[in-house]
């Protein structure tokens, strides 16, 4: 009677696209392009497509198989399969609300820069200025603070966060990002209030439009002749196979595979529940998970365009400003000038140094938008692409917290826009201090802390349970009944052996990885005009560990009360 009375998807077309939308999210962006620099060009990928292959694709197809099959959100569906594992979807539902936590803020960072780009020219074109004044003569010269470091980067950690010295220092608050923080979250609300029926039809404009723009920017940086070759040429030709036997590359491959998919969140499990029992679930989670990985690679392409194009302009520029001086000392001398570099080969350090961290997309993509012709026109689009993208996976973080809490009946009387509502404006409220001048590093602790150890103890218990409690065989029948046809006997291998195994290995090497040395986060220094590498503080690497424990705590605990009668 509750299957028959829950919402439906309109039709498939929008599961799909709101799949499509959640898994795409900023990280294919930015984060995917530096794994395939840092781990050996085009040969990440053969570590990136084996963890696709036995950790991504068979967590994603289970969890859309549970969802649909009990048509409940994830606190439901695990205390159904059985009651002690009721703690592995309150698990997810507190990782959801965490993740909620800061990545709005990412977003409204992206907000802030787009309204900052309906101007001409950019307002990180160039430093701001102030009079000086020597004896009788006064001229403009950029800010003190803005002398040695680029214009993008003083717009970015002067003018939009207004950075602190540390995490300790929280500064005050910072009322712009403040403001585009509660307009981002009324934006989702809105976009949610009214359910999948309204949820999906936005994800028709929110998960297409990312990828039309990606195409455009990709033939507009294919069009800058100088520059685009080398970027590419730097994440496509250059293969270090031997990079393949360090262990941290497969990890790094693993994490990007499990967290850019967006298992063990819930969501998927929430999102399924909306399916007419009968679906192919196979197909969904295939279709997706590929999907994801093409514009992972799609994404890096583009932004290495752009970077070869960056770095070419400032090899151009440094080359130009000693290219007169070399000549007139060759020709003085009487050398012959056929010993002189290529002035048309950039030199790859310039792309090294430039194409990783979170500031790609505020620091080096702004540096490379400022070259191009109609400038704003190009930072509108490009930033109104990382909102949509940041959008439609906020869009599933919030349905992985609503639709629990909605299962559950804890507010049996209210409708889903006033649930949704108030979870939101929770959520937004403990926002706040991430939008002090401090947020920034606030954001790098939550970020740190909150999913990545949670996320691979849920997804391990998940594959355990299925597998040795609710059985194998049983989950079988449960997939012949919805599709048809009986899953192939690989998945059930997955399920059972690997994708545990690998689970194991991943979170082994990420507790190793993070007891060695002292937990630590990037810091802006005002007298070296670069980001440094900061200790934690004792009380946060404290909050850091309570953050990463007060998800998992719910697996044993509710183990331990039910088991005691409670």
């Amino acid at each position: 009677k509750h299957a028959n009375k829950r919402e439906r998807w309109n039709n498939r077309t929008e599961f799909l696209l709101t799949l499509v939308g959640y898994t795409i999210g900023l990280g294919n962006v930015w984060r995917f392009p530096h794994l395939c620099h840092k781990n050996g060009g085009a040969s990440f990928l053969i570590p990136y497509g084996i963890m696709l292959a036995v950790e991504g694709i068979p967590l994603y197809y289970m969890e859309l198989c549970i969802g649909q099959r009990m048509r409940k959100g994830s606190i439901g569906v695990w205390n159904e399969i059985s009651p002690y594992l009721g703690g592995v979807g309150i698990a997810s539902v507190v990782v959801c609300f965490l993740v909620c936590l800061y990545y709005n803020v990412v977003i409204s960072w992206c907000v802030f820069y787009f309204v900052q780009s309906f101007q001409s020219p950019l307002p990180w074109a160039a430093c701001p200025t102030h009079k000086v004044t020597i004896g009788n003569i006064t001229r403009m010269e950029p800010v003190p603070a803005c002398d040695v470091s680029k214009p993008t980067e003083y717009f970015w950690y002067r003018t939009t966060l207004g950075i602190s010295s540390g995490i300790e220092d929280g500064g005050g608050m910072n009322w712009k990002l403040w403001g585009c923080l509660v307009a981002t979250w009324i934006l989702v609300w809105l976009c949610m209030c009214k359910g999948i029926k309204v949820t999906g039809k936005i994800v028709y404009i929110t998960a297409t439009l990312p990828l039309i723009l990606l195409i455009i920017f990709f033939f507009r940086g294919k069009s800058r002749v100088n520059g685009y070759q080398d970027g590419l040429r730097l994440l496509l030709y250059q293969r270090y196979f031997n990079r393949l036997k360090d262990p941290l590359v497969w990890l790094d491959a693993a994490v990007q595979i499990f967290y850019s998919l967006g298992v063990a969140y819930g969501s998927l499990i929430a999102f399924s529940s909306y399916n007419p029992m009968k679906n192919d679930s196979t197909r969904d989670a295939i279709t997706v998970c590929f999907v994801n990985c093409a514009t992972s690679i799609y994404a890096s392409i583009v932004v290495f365009c752009f970077i070869g194009f960056q770095a070419q302009d400032r090899m151009n520029t440094c080359l130009e400003e000693k290219r007169n001086d070399i000549e007139r000392m060759l020709n003085v001398t009487g050398l012959i000038s056929q010993g002189m570099p290529d002035w048309d080969k950039v030199n790859q350090g310039e792309i090294s140094d430039i194409s990783q961290g979170q500031g790609l997309a505020f620091i080096v993509f702004t540096d490379a938008i400022n070259k191009m012709p109609l400038a704003p026109v190009w930072a509108v689009m490009f930033f109104l692409m990382l909102i949509t993208v940041g959008i439609d996976t906020e869009f599933g973080m919030l349905e992985g917290v609503v639709t629990p809490i909605r299962d559950m009946k804890l507010l049996p009387n209210w409708k889903k826009e006033y649930v949704s509502g108030l979870i939101s404006l929770v959520i937004c409220v403990l926002g706040f201090p991430l939008v002090q001048h401090s947020g920034e590093y606030w954001v790098q602790l939550v970020d740190g802390y909150c999913s990545g150890i949670p996320l691979l103890i849920i997804a391990l218990v998940e594959c355990i349970a299925i597998s040795y409690i609710y059985g194998i065989d049983r989950f079988s029948d449960d997939i012949q009944y919805m599709t048809n046809k009986p899953p192939r006997f690989i998945w059930k291998w997955c399920w059972k052996v690997i994708s545990p195994l690998a689970i194991l290995a991943v979170l082994g090497m990420s507790i190793k990885g993070m007891s060695e040395g002292r937990p630590s986060y990037s810091v802006w220094n005002d007298k070296l005009k670069k980001t440094v590498s900061k200790p934690l503080p004792p009380w946060g690497v404290f909050l850091g560990i309570m953050l990463t424990l007060c998800s998992i705590f719910f697996i044993p605990a509710v183990a331990f009360l039910r088991y005691f009668g409670f």
